[in-house]
């Protein structure tokens, strides 16, 4: 099974010379609570990031400890501000109604 995952992600980056991250089309999540378990770091925390794209009501990310909590918030934060100027700049793909409401549950 080794060789057959190879092969496959072979192709895959033969067919993906310019991949495409996921983003959510705006508003498509309106009304959603996402709830994300170790979204502190990593592919959970890339997942917030993209996700509040899509407009949801309110996103929880799990985490450990408080600090690292508040990073992971202003990351999400970070990103939703920096991705709405970058499509206020093309405004074929820009929607003012996307909020982000964003909090943390410790464990």
């Amino acid at each position: 099974t080794v060789g057959l995952a190879a092969a496959w992600w072979q192709q895959q980056q033969q067919n993906n010379n310019n991949p495409q991250l996921f983003s959510p089309a705006a508003d498509s999540l309106t009304g959603q609570v996402i709830l994300i378990t170790g979204g502190t770091t990593g592919l959970g925390l890339e997942t917030a990031k993209r996700l509040s794209l899509g407009g949801p009501a309110e996103i929880i990310v799990t985490a450990r400890t408080h600090s690292k909590g508040q990073a992971a918030i202003h990351a999400v934060q970070d990103y939703f501000q920096e991705t709405m100027e970058q499509r206020a700049q093309q405004p074929e793909t820009f929607s003012s109604s996307m909020p982000l409401c964003c909090r943390v549950s410790y464990r």
